[in-house]
């Protein structure tokens, strides 16, 4: 009997599938959201060179508003996107990404007027301060360093505001004031004259600044530095997650990321950085690198303190371990050393007390709670505000409370503690969207579709420096937050619609995933 013939061998191979159609046009819509986010905001900031916001208001908030929603449709592309999708390699998405950021970061340094903020005043002060050997948790009058001064410096010491009251930034951003101070004569060009930096006008009084020629350089570069990093750890985290490299762009291209990074130098986005850090570090089980890395953010601005005990419960959930949140207490309390003299905290801490207390500008459930008063009685008036603090206050526990019974990842519950208590705020400012911001690519249960709202049109809040007193009227406030909540709902929605009846927690526990695309 003949044995039976032996099986023929087969081709171990998957046949190449042309991508269908709404694969390829959706690939054509990125691409040109792509270069419209690359080249459009190229141009956009060129634009601004050539206009400044002094002169042309319309030209800040229609392009900041336009690359707004640019950004706003990529991360709605990217969150729909098929898998059949035409790729492009990680590497190659890293290396556009990457060139493209710092491409943008420095045509902003060098092409944006900073005239929509005075802070990098009192930074410059602060560090001047601490260069004398004077502490800056002290008040002080414009003529402090008039003996340590050129008549030019002197001129920019005049300009810096609340020097009645001591500093409000905490120890590690004073790091970063130094920091810059010692780099600005060494980065300071040859040309005086070279604009921007200081061949400034004032928005408020037409006065010719001198913006700090030996500060603002250098400051300014590592603002850009620091947003650079930030788009390097968010690249990293991704690859973690296995989602998409572009959701970077989310941040790092993002005009609202530009203008306050680049072009103001502010602060925040030290600590979105230390922020980000952490959440990467948290998604890669490193526990007390993520404590570190928060307590630095910390130390740019203490709100972020909040996070600290959703790091340890991630830990004991992970790993049964309770000590990085002693080894974030030790780190904490090395940072704010120099706050521990008495003398100093107290002055900071009525500093504190002091802007939570009286600040106002641009908030939105704020204003709506205390306008009905502001026409009549003053006790009244002081009634509404105290309530409206208090209920922001309220906001902020409980969303809190929410993130941690949905056991939220890190991102995700920065996010909502970020986003809630900052739609309650009396002040908000569009740099403090960096925040949350900076975080936004790394959720998980989240679609961050409200903050990315936000982010496209916190540019209208700058009609305030336009105003003869420092409040927004209420068609600018419709306008900036109308799309805010709208997109709340529909964020809100969404997550009902998707959650899961074990979830707990209703409209947070089940927020979806943004989607991995293939780009």
């Amino acid at each position: 009997m003949n044995p039976a013939p032996e099986p023929l061998p087969t081709l171990d191979y998957q046949p190449r599938v042309a991508p269908s159609r709404p694969a390829i046009v959706r690939f054509v819509v990125w691409t040109i959201l792509i270069a419209i986010l690359l080249g459009g905001g190229t141009a956009w900031i060129a634009m601004l060179f050539r206009s400044g916001y002094s002169r042309s208001g319309l030209t800040l908030f229609a392009g900041w508003t336009l690359l707004g929603v640019a950004v706003v449709a990529l991360a709605g592309l990217l969150a729909t996107t098929p898998r059949d999708a035409i790729k492009l390699s990680r590497t190659a998405s890293v290396v556009i990404i990457l060139a493209g950021t710092a491409l943008l970061h420095a045509a902003a340094m060098f092409m944006i007027s900073p005239e929509l903020s005075q802070d990098a005043f009192r930074y410059r002060f602060d560090a001047r301060l601490a260069a004398a050997g004077l502490s800056p948790y002290q008040p002080y009058d414009t003529d402090v360093l008039a003996g340590l001064s050129t008549p030019s410096e002197a001129a920019i010491d005049r300009l810096t505001q609340h020097l009645g009251t001591a500093t409000i930034y905490p120890p590690a951003a004073q790091w970063v004031f130094r920091a810059a101070h010692i780099a600005g004569p060494t980065l300071r060009p040859a040309v005086s004259t070279w604009y921007p930096i200081d061949t400034l006008v004032s928005w408020s009084d037409g006065i010719p600044r001198r913006h700090a020629v030996t500060f603002s350089p250098a400051m300014r570069l590592l603002a850009s530095v620091a947003s650079i990093i930030t788009a390097g750890l968010l690249l990293a985290g991704l690859s973690t997650l296995g989602k998409s490299p572009w959701y970077a762009v989310l941040f790092a291209w993002n005009p609202l990321t530009l203008i306050e990074v680049s072009g103001h130098s502010h602060i925040d986005i030290f600590g979105a950085m230390c922020l980000a850090a952490a959440a990467f570090c948290t998604l890669r089980g490193q526990w007390r690198l993520a404590m570190f890395a928060l307590a630095l953010a910390t130390g740019i601005k203490p709100h972020t303190i909040v996070l600290a005990p959703l790091i340890a419960i991630a830990a004991w959930r992970a790993a049964k371990a309770w000590s990085p949140l002693p080894f974030f207490a030790i780190a904490l309390l090395l940072i704010y050393a120099p706050l521990l003299s008495l003398p100093n905290f107290v002055r900071w801490s009525e500093t504190v007390q002091l802007y939570a207390a009286s600040w106002e500008a641009n908030g939105s459930i704020y204003y709506l709670l205390t306008v009905p008063f502001r026409n009549g009685d003053g006790q009244m008036l002081e009634t509404a505000k105290l309530t409206a603090r208090l209920i922001g206050a309220l906001g902020f526990f409980a969303t809190l409370y929410a993130v941690i019974r949905a056991r939220m990842p890190l991102a995700d519950a920065a996010y909502w503690v970020t986003l809630i208590p900052l739609l309650l705020a009396p002040v908000v400012y569009p740099w403090y969207l960096l925040w949350g911001l900076a975080i936004v690519p790394f959720l998980q249960r989240t679609g961050g579709w409200t903050l990315l709202v936000w982010c496209a049109t916190a540019g209208l809040s700058y009609q305030l420096l336009r105003e003869p007193v420092w409040t927004l009227p209420p068609a600018w406030l419709a306008m900036e937050y109308v799309p805010v909540y709208l997109a709340l709902v529909l964020e809100i929605a969404i997550a009902i619609s998707t959650s899961r009846p074990a979830g707990g927690c209703g409209a947070l526990a089940g927020l979806p995933v943004m989607g991995q695309s293939s780009y």
